[in-house]
């Protein structure tokens, strides 16, 4: 069963049985501090927050700097999502 919950900024979201976030330190269009906020707000049980650094790459909006690693970070959450279902 699902239900439905307010952020703090009013965006609504959905309880769910698993759900990544990811962000990057120079992320300019969604600051940290929203990113950890919109994270809390989320309804699960089992949440991921990743935080890209600009040492590993991926630090700016979408990992625009290097959208390679984003695409082989959530491939590799899911993966392992899966196996645990």
């Amino acid at each position: 069963m699902s239900s439905t919950i307010r952020s703090g900024s009013g965006i609504k979201y959905s309880s769910v049985a698993f759900v990544s976030a990811w962000s990057g330190e120079a992320d300019a269009q969604i600051s940290l501090d929203t990113a950890r906020k919109e994270f809390a707000a989320v309804g699960s049980k089992d949440k991921t927050l990743k935080i890209f650094t600009r040492e590993e790459g991926g630090c700016e909006h979408t990992q625009g700097d290097n959208m390679t690693i984003g695409m082989a970070y959530i491939s590799d959450w899911f993966a392992e999502k899966l196996v645990k279902a």
